[in-house]
């Protein structure tokens, strides 16, 4: 794993300031259009969940405060940061007992084999008492060397219906506004990321940059308010039920 240098540390701890950082990120970072929907969605539906909860590539946990009423919540991830209580190592996630609800977010595209979601899935209770909310991303720039897949609204339901889980509900976000936006404003990061030029552009840029991030995701939010065609969201929730 690559060793943040002190000057990235410091650029990164300036931007986290302005525009936050995880589930908390405002109008002005350039992430904002590819999570806010999500974000409201996920709490709405997450204060639902109780009992047990694993939450399977958990990663910073960064809605686990969305979770008042669980009585156990477990971290499960490849990389043994804070928080994470499960390793997985070898596609073989470690021993949780019996659960009663997962969740999994924007995880399922950089999971090589999907396979490892059944010894997920097996493990939760049946009955229909606990729910199962699976997020990926749809329309989204490729992030990371694993990064395997994507999934319309209807190719993730039939991927958890495979599983013999009980679709409950779709759910999508954002729209033209969104996915043009995402995209752009990723693409313009990349660029300036790359090579000392880049990283130079970024650093001197960056105070007439957070402003133009603003225009761009009021412009996005916008548009997705015009957009009626279905066609171009950028994720998907899917909530499932083991019967």
């Amino acid at each position: 794993m690559n060793k943040e240098s002190s000057k990235a540390r410091a650029f990164r701890l300036f931007y986290e300031k302005i525009c936050g950082k995880g589930a908390n990120i405002n109008l002005l970072h350039r992430q904002y259009l590819a999570i806010y929907q999500l974000r409201s969605q996920l709490k709405e539906i997450l204060r639902d969940f109780s009992g047990v909860c694993l939450d399977f590539g958990c990663g910073a946990q960064p809605y686990r405060a969305y979770m008042p009423n669980v009585s156990r919540y477990i971290g499960a991830d490849i990389v043994p940061v804070d928080g994470v209580e499960l390793v997985i190592k070898d596609g073989v996630l470690p021993p949780t007992g019996n659960l009663d609800c997962v969740l999994s977010t924007q995880v399922l595209e950089h999971v090589k084999d999907s396979a490892i979601f059944a010894q997920v899935f097996e493990r939760v209770n049946a009955g229909g008492g606990g729910k199962i909310v699976i997020s990926v991303p749809f329309l989204y720039h490729v992030h990371g060397p694993f990064d395997f897949r994507r999934f319309t609204k209807e190719g993730l339901r039939l991927w958890i219906e495979s599983f013999g889980l009980t679709v409950e509900r779709v759910q999508t976000q954002g729209g033209i506004g969104s996915a043009m936006t995402i995209l752009f404003l990723s693409w313009l990061e990349f660029n300036t990321t790359m090579g000392a030029i880049g990283k130079t552009i970024k650093l001197l840029g960056t105070p007439l940059f957070i402003p133009f991030t603003l225009c761009c995701n009021l412009l996005g939010v916008l548009f997705d308010k015009l957009d009626r065609t279905g066609a171009f969201y950028n994720n998907v929730i899917v909530v499932a039920r083991k019967m």
